[in-house]
């Protein structure tokens, strides 16, 4: 193998490697205080260990060795084992300041930086509670995070967090809530801290001022022998907070998406055959909640586009807020061609900008076949299955130097004489057994005298009671190979009922007779 080669695999490797991630326990610390840094990767074996530098006024030191979890999954077909790594440093601040740490890189591959802010230490205690939005300003539509966290040496049981009243916002119906615990250090001292965060979409223009918010910590202590428990209650300030309205400038093309999205629209397939159905996915994602989507409909000129309803998801993870959408379009073309999909425009509100701005997805084709485009991927399904069948192990010669060893009674002629009995005797139970269709049933060839010429649904159900006693698939139709797609389409209003009737007519009574 040569050197370019070998370079080239490389590169494939390291691409369809899933890149690492680097997480902090806190990004917000103190002088002297040390938290957990971790790199994580899915990999079928162990990778090297990640290349990472912490910059100066940081400090960076590996705990042991890389921790794994392994899980399984099964699409159908095969099952398949994926396996997390983990490294595990102590990151301790040393220097007040504003660092970005990272990226981690494994194998040519590099995770996301995060930046860390180290406040400036003290001799007291640490009881250090910051609540508040993410944001100061917003439009309508655009979602915000509510964040608090809590520092504190002392030891105690936290009580939920007291949300302020949260005036202009409404709770973001595709996301829960998230929080966390996590435990660091200050200078040899334990360091308990809480985390919350809460993803919440505008609502309503205005000007607020929300008021301060409340954390509760029950601690043990000690009264006059007895432990008891005291309600320490910590607050953080209010903050300024307005709401913008949505700017004037929407048209026909507005999605009612504010923040930075990317969308895509892709057919399930390249190719279909004329009777058959195209299904398309279109795909919307970005930093903000899609509960308030507008999506948008394929229009095809001559054809009708069926859509189904949408599906919306999102996912939050500290200040990252991640939404999805998807919506899927099913069409049935009434001619072989090529058949044009037009690029889908969507009108989106940038924060940043206070502007409009257009995404769109990429225009694409999808061949029809019919006729002659289509007679040869037929005529490849039909040769198959012959093939299949007739196939069969060649017998081995036996070989004619261990004649000798064998005994007299193995002889054919010798087996074959005593088992004629035993033959006879089978031979007069077959012939006395009725003649009956096990496979088939015994009605099934009254039932399709009995089909009506324009009794689509009939005919379909008679077919799967046949295929269902031959154990065969719905879509295993040897002698019709199209007939199962044509019926799909039968359900969108595509081809003839009485035609469709005959050519199912006709694939039982060769399913009936071959069986």
């Amino acid at each position: 193998m040569s050197f370019g080669l070998i370079a080239l695999t490389t590169q494939l490797v390291a691409a369809a490697q899933a890149a690492p991630e680097l997480r902090v326990d806190s990004q917000e610390l103190v002088v002297g205080q040390q938290v957990a840094l971790r790199v994580s990767i899915e990999s079928s074996q162990q990778p090297v260990q990640p290349e990472i530098q912490a910059p100066d006024g940081l400090r960076l030191q590996v705990v042991g060795p890389p921790s794994f979890s392994t899980a399984f999954a099964f699409d159908g077909r095969n099952p398949s084992r994926q396996s997390t790594w983990t490294w595990v440093y102590a990151l301790t601040a040393l220097e007040e300041g504003e660092y970005t740490l990272g990226p981690a890189v494994i194998s040519g591959v590099s995770s996301q930086a995060v930046t860390v802010r180290v406040l400036p230490g003290g001799d007291h205690e640490l009881e250090r509670l910051s609540a508040g939005l993410n944001v100061t300003q917003a439009y309508v539509g655009q979602t915000i995070i509510w964040q608090a966290s809590f520092d504190t040496q002392l030891r105690g049981q936290p009580e939920p967090w007291q949300l302020p009243p949260l005036p202009g916002l409404e709770l973001d119906p595709l996301v829960a809530d998230e929080s966390q615990s996590l435990i660091s250090s200050l200078k040899g001292q334990r360091i308990a801290g809480y985390r919350f965060s809460l993803p919440l979409r505008v609502a309503a223009p205005g000007a607020y001022e929300t008021p301060s918010t409340a954390f509760s910590l029950l601690v043990a202590v000690r009264n006059q022998g007895r432990v008891e428990r005291s309600q320490q209650v910590f607050t953080a300030p209010g903050q300024s907070l307005s709401l913008l309205p949505q700017p004037p400038g929407q048209d026909a093309r507005w999605s009612g998406l504010v923040g930075e999205f990317q969308v895509s629209l892709e057919p399930e397939r390249q190719e279909i055959a004329l009777g058959e159905t195209l299904s398309m996915t279109l795909r919307v994602e970005g930093n903000g909640s899609l509960a308030g989507w507008l999506p948008p409909n394929v229009e095809l000129p001559g054809l009708k586009v069926f859509a189904e309803v949408p599906k919306l998801a999102g996912e939050l993870d500290g200040e990252r807020y991640r939404g999805v959408g998807e919506r899927s379009f099913t069409v049935l073309p009434e001619q072989a061609g090529v058949l044009e999909v037009p690029a889908l425009v969507l009108q989106i509100l940038d924060p940043e900008t206070g502007e409009y701005r257009l995404v769109q997805t990429q225009a694409f084709q999808v061949r029809v076949l019919a006729g002659q485009d289509l007679e040869p991927k037929r005529q490849s399904f039909a040769v198959l299955e012959p093939a299949i069948v007739d196939s069969a192990p060649a017998l081995q010669a036996r070989d004619p130097s261990r004649r000798s060893q064998l005994f007299s009674w193995t002889q054919p002629g010798v087996l074959l004489a005593l088992l004629l009995p035993v033959l006879a005797l089978l031979a007069s139970l077959v012939l006395r057994w009725p003649k009956r269709s096990v496979r088939t049933g015994p009605n099934f060839r009254e039932e399709i005298l009995a089909l009506a010429d324009d009794d689509l649904g009939e005919a379909q159900r008679l077919l799967r009671r046949v295929q269902a006693s031959l154990k065969q698939p719905p879509e295993a139709i040897p002698s019709d190979p199209t007939l199962w797609a044509d019926l799909q389409a039968a359900r969108f209003g595509g081809g003839d009922a009485q035609a469709l009737v005959a050519r199912v007519r006709q694939a039982l009574r060769l399913l009936v007779e071959g069986a």
